[in-house]
């Protein structure tokens, strides 16, 4: 403490990096979080939709596919086996996606949840595929024979719902390892060994097993409709969120207008009283300049020296309320107070005649441009102020006034910048000398006039 922040010093015409402000990365953060649950609600609620049609279509096929006595003991009792695993599989299935919605509800291990569902998933597609397997005792070469196998694209499909790359990660890894694994275990078997194994498996190829199949495809093709309808909205919501705001901006600074959508909208439309520390910014002899410029030019330069100052109010965290020709006034303490608003503002100051000087190096400016910076720290109003048709955010209060007259004693005292001993006092920032004590116009008591040594 007790200095003033040293200015960054940013490549000309580069946007200079830093957070994004905190009321809006917590916007960010909570609609994530929301949109990650609505996301695993889906997911569950897909779980155990599956669930029930897949037990609907089994049992369908069951009554009227079940193995007569004339049938082979060895495939009947295959047969057999495998209704028992289906109705045990899709029952644990259908148990898993309502565990799943109301730990969503009650919101329990949010963090590790979808992992752990997911994890759940596998573990109980894999496990029957292996025990499909020994039971049937095929060897593991022959696991592509089995209906189940085809459950892992559906599942999959279905964590894409949840749009968390680590998460498709990690299941896309889980399932393929554990594929790799059961084959390694069972072993592919010898090609006689594979024929024995396919001759009691012959009624995985009839019309029920391929039935099953065909309704798992559509069932894929309904969850990735799913995951497209949800990304479409999702698309279609950033998108109208980014022309309200691009539209907001138009009349509102951008530090402001994300916050039209928070809880900070209510006090700042209102209005309300509080410090914050005020730099009024003007370029010297511009009439003259702006005579001899064309139009064309004019535009090009005044936008040029605005995206500087722009530019450095957002590198020191400044708002900038306004600009006014080839002036401007930036605010620190918008749209709440810092106890470093005041070193803030003068880092800003000294980082914006930085930024000038380099840019009249660049250009070769002849005169070249020169500016005057007035800084004051006060309590001040404000507010956002309008009707639908034109909002605009505004600060007013003698502090406004105050560092308006401060700007326009830096033409009296030939400085670029000079500030209110209470800015200095409020930024504890040392290197400072009183250059005199005024009653500045529209004020009954005098103001002490700082400058740097």
């Amino acid at each position: 403490g007790g200095r003033v922040r040293p200015p960054r010093h940013d490549p000309p015409d580069a946007a200079p990096s830093r957070p994004k402000p905190l009321i809006e990365n917590q916007n960010f953060a909570e609609g994530l979080l929301q949109a990650e649950r609505d996301a695993e609600i889906a997911a569950a609620k897909a779980r155990v939709a599956i669930s029930l049609v897949l037990m609907v279509v089994v049992q369908m096929i069951i009554w009227g596919h079940l193995p007569g006595s004339d049938m082979p003991v060895a495939q009947r009792n295959a047969v057999l086996k495998q209704v028992e695993n289906a109705h045990v599989f899709l029952g644990l299935l259908l148990a898993l996606g309502v565990a799943t919605y109301i730990a969503v509800r009650f919101n329990w291990a949010a963090v590790a949840r979808p992992f752990a569902t997911a994890a759940a998933d596998a573990l109980l597609i894999l496990g029957n595929i292996a025990h499909t397997l020994m039971t049937a005792e095929f060897p593991g070469g022959l696991i592509a024979v089995l209906p189940v196998t085809f459950a892992v694209p559906l599942v999959m499909a279905g964590t894409a719902i949840h749009y968390r790359p680590r998460l498709q990660l990690f299941v896309t890894t889980f399932y393929a390892a554990g594929l790799v694994l059961i084959v390694l275990l069972l072993g592919t078997g010898t090609v006689a060994a594979r024929a024995t194994a396919l001759q009691n498996a012959v009624l995985n190829f009839g019309a029920p097993p391929n039935f099953v199949l065909l309704v798992m495809l559509l069932l894929l093709g309904g969850v990735l409709v799913l995951v497209t309808v949800r990304g479409r909205a999702l698309l279609n919501r950033a998108v109208e969120e980014t022309v309200h705001r691009t539209s907001l901006s138009r009349f509102l600074p951008a530090e402001i207008a994300p916050l039209l959508d928070s809880a900070e909208a209510s006090s700042l439309r209102v209005g309300r009283r509080q410090l914050a520390t005020l730099v009024f910014v003007d370029m010297r002899d511009s009439t003259a300049r702006a005579e001899s410029l064309e139009p064309r030019l004019l535009s090009v330069f005044i936008s040029a020296f605005r995206r500087r100052v722009a530019d450095a109010a957002r590198a020191q965290g400044g708002v900038v309320d306004k600009f006014v020709g080839d002036g401007a006034l930036v605010v620190f303490g918008v749209p709440e107070p810092e106890p470093d608003d005041a070193a803030r503002a003068l880092a800003f100051a000294s980082d914006l005649l930085v930024r000038i000087d380099r840019w009249n190096r660049k250009r070769g400016f002849e005169p070249p441009v020169r500016i005057g910076i007035g800084l004051h720290t006060g309590e001040v109003y404000c507010g956002i102020v309008g009707d639908e048709s034109r909002i605009e955010f505004t600060v007013l209060g003698d502090a406004v006034n105050v560092a308006s007259r401060m700007e326009d004693a830096t033409k009296r005292y030939g400085r670029s910048i000079l500030a209110t001993d209470a800015t200095i006092a409020a930024a504890e920032a040392k290197g400072w000398t009183e250059l005199g004590r005024e009653v500045l116009r529209g004020r009954a008591q005098t103001t002490g006039i700082m400058a740097q040594v």
